[in-house]
């Protein structure tokens, strides 16, 4: 794959398509923009890490799905120089994610976890939905407009610097599997949940 390097653990990428790793990976590429990107995936032994790009040559991740992530998983995806950005269309967890750590990147669709949520730091969160099988803890983000955000139990915090806008946060209604609302595969938690915080501002 043109300007695509990867370390750290067993890789096979396939057309642009699949990675698998070991324990820890650490995958670098240009994006659409020319952006330098690194994405760095920790979990247990086994979970497998698959980035979909839509071609070979510069472009950004249409699909990162990672399988067998549990409580102590991390992933942070970094770019290269001031100014610099990039955008991930879907995030699909199979299991539970400690950190997610992308300040400068957009999630253009969603991100599906069907585990705990930890912690996460992103960009701007807008048009898109973050659904979580589990709890959610701190997210924070640049600005948030147009999302949805569902979690099975609490939500401890929602952090925007800008703006909270057309939103809808929901604690103990998990939207389901498919990340999609009213589709029949919806859960209400009939003990009840709490969202603890929601702010606007530094």
């Amino acid at each position: 794959m043109a300007n695509d390097s990867e370390e750290a653990g067993e890789v096979n990428i396939i057309v642009g398509k699949l990675i698998t790793v070991g324990p820890k990976v650490k995958h670098t590429f240009y994006d659409a923009d020319g952006d330098f990107v690194t994405v760095v995936f920790t979990g247990p032994a086994g979970s497998t890490m698959e980035l979909i790009k839509p071609g070979q040559s510069n472009c950004d991740i249409a699909r990162l799905t990672i399988n067998g992530a549990d409580y102590k998983s991390s992933l942070k995806v970094r770019t290269k120089g001031k100014g610099s950005n990039t955008s991930i269309n879907d995030i699909e967890i199979d299991g539970a994610l400690k950190s997610l750590q992308a300040k400068t990147t957009d999630v253009t669709d969603s991100i599906n976890i069907s585990g705990n949520l930890g912690k996460a730091k992103l960009n701007d969160l807008e048009n898109c939905t973050i659904r979580s099988g589990g709890k959610i803890g701190k997210v924070q983000f640049n600005n948030i407009d147009n999302a949805l955000l569902s979690a099975k139990y609490d939500i401890d915090l929602v952090k925007s610097k800008t703006n909270i806008q057309n939103t809808k946060i929901l604690a103990g209604y998990d939207i389901g599997p498919d990340c999609l609302p009213d589709t029949g595969d919806e859960f209400f938690n009939t003990s009840g949940a709490t969202i603890k915080a929601v702010i606007v501002g530094k």
